[in-house]
C-alpha cells in the first residue's frame, strides 16, 4: 500500500502527464481539422488533396502517439485503489489491462513525456 506522501506524489505526476497527453490530443485534433478544412475549399485540386492526405497522416500518427502515451500513463501512474472489503476480493489480484488482453504495449519511446521518474 502506498503512503499518503507517495500517493500524493504519484497523483501529481499523473495529473501533469494527463495535461501533456491532452496537449497531444489537441494537436492531433488541430491537424485533423486543418485537413478536413482543405476538403471544403472550392479550389480543391490534386496538389491540395495530397496536402490533405499528408495532414491526415500526421494527425493519425499523433493520435496513435497520444493513445500510447495514455497507456503508458495508466501503467506508470495507476490510480491507487481504495482498500476493498474482504467479501469483494474474490477475483485474482492481477487484473489484466485492456492492452494486455488485446496484445498492445505502450511505446517505450514515450517515456520522456512522463513528468516524473517511473
Amino acid at each position: 500500500m502506498y503512503s499518503q506522501h507517495t500517493t500524493t506524489h504519484l497523483m501529481a505526476c499523473r495529473r501533469l502527464a494527463m495535461e501533456q497527453n491532452e496537449k497531444l490530443f489537441e494537436a492531433a485534433n488541430t491537424l485533423n481539422r486543418s485537413a478536413i478544412d482543405l476538403l471544403d475549399r472550392p479550389d480543391l485540386d490534386s496538389e491540395m488533396f495530397l496536402h490533405y492526405l499528408q495532414l491526415r497522416g500526421k494527425a493519425e500518427a499523433l493520435f496513435r502517439e497520444a493513445l500510447d502515451h495514455l497507456s503508458l500513463i495508466n501503467e506508470q501512474f495507476p490510480i491507487p485503489q481504495k482498500r476493498s472489503p474482504v467479501w469483494s476480493r474474490s477475483h485474482s489480484p492481477h487484473q489484466p489491462s485492456r492492452g494486455d488482453l488485446i496484445g498492445l504495449r505502450p511505446a517505450r519511446r514515450l517515456w520522456h513525456l512522463l513528468p516524473c521518474p517511473g
